[in-house]
């Protein structure tokens, strides 16, 4: 499977490294020359220095036709366009990180099906639902806990009370 990672910064490098360290095919594409030298030195992807967004850089093969591009630099326009290009040229499925809660939540209708965007990931969404499934998860097992020590049954448990 040959992944398109677009931008290198914190998460793109992220998200090359794992899925580079999970033996798939990876091309990131960055156009900051410092930052794509970072990648090449550290990481077993190949490192494309190219506008992600630009019409031309999706002429080259090995991102023409991807099975997956992601969208990862910090300009949510970027990005779309990017995810545009992507799947009129081929791509099979494109990911699109949009920060701009009004993006992601208010048009994610208009980003889904008219800019053909399968996925929209908004980081600050992801660490708060990540954050409150943390402490939901802590909070329903105190309340086994506490329940368990106070010689309660823990079965029958409703985590809808706590």
């Amino acid at each position: 499977m040959r992944i398109v990672v677009c931008g290198a910064g914190k998460l793109g490098y992220s998200i090359a490294q794992m899925l580079a360290d999970e033996q798939y095919d990876v091309v990131v594409v960055e156009n900051d020359p410092k930052r794509r030298d970072t990648v090449q030195n550290n990481l077993d992807v190949l490192c494309i220095e190219a506008d992600c967004c630009s019409p031309s850089t999706f002429e080259n093969d090995d991102i023409r036709g991807a099975d997956l591009l992601i969208a990862a630099t910090d300009n949510d326009q970027v990005n779309m366009v990017t995810c545009m290009l992507a799947k009129k040229t081929g791509t099979v499925h494109t990911v699109a990180r949009i920060r701009n809660v009004d993006y992601a939540v208010n048009a994610s209708n208009l980003l889904n099906i008219d800019m053909k965007i399968d996925l929209i990931l908004n980081p600050e969404r992801i660490t708060a639902v990540e954050i409150d499934r943390i402490l939901m998860k802590k909070q329903y097992s105190d309340a086994i806990i506490n329940g368990v020590k106070a010689g309660a049954e823990p079965y029958g448990f409703d985590p809808n009370i706590v």
